[in-house]
């Protein structure tokens, strides 16, 4: 009860991107598979492009799944899970940062404007839902004059 009152917390996010690196899959101390990886989500187009990077972290079926399909360095996934902030120590042992870290609950191969398989989690029916939504406008920070 006390892990659904601490996720119901949490945001929940949905994304696609590209696994950075090889996934590091481990043993827990109590025998659960894990894996630990990072998803680069691309945001924006152009000079306005930037880069969003999730520590993705996932927990015994849906890692085996990511080891079954042979997920690694380059496969594009789409992903549902917990967000959460959290505190780290770099390895200087000084300084302190936060970090985005998501708790993977499903995943999907993702091929841009390709159905991919049944919905995800709260996702539509509709195969169109994989297609990249167009340009998104660029804001500059200034506002418009409002109307009179």
């Amino acid at each position: 009860m006390a892990r659904e009152a601490e996720r119901s917390a949490m945001s929940e996010l949905r994304s696609s991107g590209w696994v950075a690196r090889d996934l590091e899959f481990k043993r827990s101390q109590k025998g659960s598979l894990y894996v630990r990886f990072t998803l680069v989500e691309h945001l924006g187009y152009g000079e306005a492009s930037r880069k969003q990077y999730y520590e993705v972290w996932a927990w015994n079926e849906v890692a085996q799944s990511l080891l079954d399909q042979r997920i690694g360095k380059g496969s594009r996934i789409r992903v549902q899970g917990f967000l959460e902030l959290v505190d780290y120590m770099h390895k200087d042992g000084k300084t302190r940062d936060k970090k985005l870290k998501l708790r993977l609950r499903e995943w999907r191969p993702w091929e841009p404007g390709k159905y991919t398989g049944p919905p995800m989690l709260g996702e539509t029916e509709d195969p169109q839902v994989c297609q990249s939504p167009g340009p998104v406008p660029v804001v500059d920070g200034e506002r418009e004059p409002l109307p009179e």
